[in-house]
């Protein structure tokens, strides 16, 4: 049987344990940038459950934390321009558990997310939720996600796929990215807390080009807390984490999926550069 909880100051270590399956997963070590990167996650959680309530949804077969749902007002992306009220932004799914995949617990935590949505839920003081939208990810795991959502009654909106709950769906109004003469042989690497990989990730990433590249300027910034900076830089929300390489914005599932691939993108930009 499968039994949903809330995020509270109690259980929240069991979200670590569902993402010790990602980290299994993907062979990512229990390095001191994943540690670090849990350290920066534990404080961004708990700042949402003292400002906002709970913004996490756990699942759990036979008492083990095996999936994970983590969303949270659109109004407190500080990050991004043109927020919309009463929005819910759903940033992941995770249920990385071979074992327990195919047994609904992913559709178990979004239903429970959205019957509260149309009830009137905390982290919005209570009212109803106008829609919820979702930025999927690549997914290695399980279903895709378009396929997922689709089938949980999620439409394709702008770089985004929406439920309406209480309103009609609005795009967000995004803002044009303008190159900055400041990041004109650099590179910028900023990263979510939301998640502890992220933080492995920009590392990693500020690690192959320290490799390759000598001398190259490279700079690290928090996205909830150097939100000005992401401001400055408006690209897509982002999930885990984003690089601009000599002015220009870089696809980071390269670096995952073909890092070699990736240097030769990131050589030719910082020779060419715009």
């Amino acid at each position: 049987m499968i039994e949903v909880k809330d995020l509270s100051q109690d259980n929240l270590n069991d979200i670590f344990q569902v993402c010790k399956g990602v980290a299994d997963a993907f062979n990512i070590p229990e390095n001191d940038f994943v540690i670090k990167g849990k350290e920066k996650r534990i404080k961004w959680l708990k700042s949402m459950l003292n400002e906002y309530g709970p913004c996490t949804k756990i699942a759990y077969i036979d008492g083990k934390p095996v999936a994970q749902l983590l969303y949270y007002p659109e109004k407190a992306m500080r990050y991004i321009k043109n927020r919309r009220e009463n929005v819910i932004h759903i940033q992941c799914i995770v249920s990385p558990f071979p074992e327990t995949q195919r047994l609904g617990v992913g559709s178990a935590l979004l239903s429970k997310l959205i019957d509260e949505c149309r009830q009137g839920i905390e982290i919005l003081d209570w009212e109803k939720c106008s829609y919820l939208v979702a930025y999927p990810f690549p997914s290695v795991i399980g279903i895709p996600f378009s396929e997922f959502y689709f089938k949980m009654g999620f439409n394709q909106g702008e770089d985004e796929y929406y439920k309406e709950i209480s309103s009609r769906y609005y795009p967000r109004k995004k803002e044009e990215y303008i190159p900055l003469i400041e990041d004109k042989d650099k590179v910028i690497l900023f990263y979510n807390p939301t998640c502890e990989f992220g933080f492995y990730y920009v590392n990693a990433v500020k690690k192959v080009l320290e490799e390759n590249f000598e001398n190259l300027p490279v700079k690290i910034f928090n996205v909830w807390e150097d939100y000005e900076e992401y401001l400055k830089r408006p690209q897509q929300t982002i999930v885990v984490g984003r690089a601009t390489v000599n002015q220009q914005t870089v696809n980071d599932f390269l670096f995952w999926e073909d890092v070699d691939a990736w240097l030769i993108e990131i050589r030719d930009r910082l020779e060419h550069g715009l």
